[in-house]
């Protein structure tokens, strides 16, 4: 388990950089935080998805097909995106008004301990 949480934070931290990147750039050419954080969040699903399923949980998986464990990765995706945005909305507005660079780096810190657990428990046991 410590192994493969490991390995996760190293997939995840990947994914984290290259959507964090795609976050601060859209921000930074005036894109909502909300926005911004949705196609960041996306693109690092897709990171995640393929690096989870072939290095991450390569001994757990329990879905006997790849339309299964997408959509079921999809769904704790989906889910944490939601709790991310909540993140962000909270940290980014009155009364707190963070900076949406530190208020997103924030969420995307919190929400991938929900994002690892959800997976673990849900789609590869």
């Amino acid at each position: 388990m410590k192994a493969e949480f490991a390995r996760y934070l190293v997939s995840g931290g990947t994914a984290t950089v290259i959507a964090y990147a795609i976050y601060s750039a859209l921000v930074f050419v005036g894109a909502s935080p909300y926005l911004a954080m949705t196609l960041a969040y996306i693109t690092g699903y897709w990171i995640n998805f393929f690096i989870g399923r072939y290095w991450v949980f390569r001994l757990g998986r329990i879905v006997r097909s790849i339309r299964v464990e997408v959509a079921a990765t999809a769904l704790v995706t989906v889910l944490g995106l939601g709790i991310n945005l909540a993140i962000v909305a909270v940290l980014t507005n009155p009364p707190i008004a963070m900076n949406p660079y530190l208020g997103g780096a924030i969420a995307i810190a919190i929400v991938t301990f929900w994002n690892y657990a959800a997976r673990k428990r849900w789609v590869y046991q």
